[in-house]
């Protein structure tokens, strides 16, 4: 999705977290790679553990 990152970092020790920035004006939603989503409004940023 144009203006949204989307990353997933992950520790040697198994632990992981997905990040998303949406650089848009208006809200975007992702999916997970679980099969979920999550809405990230606009201008804003979320951290999922997992």
């Amino acid at each position: 999705m144009p203006g949204v990152e989307v990353v997933r970092r992950s520790h040697p020790d198994g632990r992981s977290f997905l990040f998303a920035v949406n650089h848009t004006a208006e809200d975007a939603t992702v999916t997970t790679a679980e099969g979920g989503t999550v809405t990230v409004a606009a201008g804003d940023a979320v951290v999922i553990p997992g």
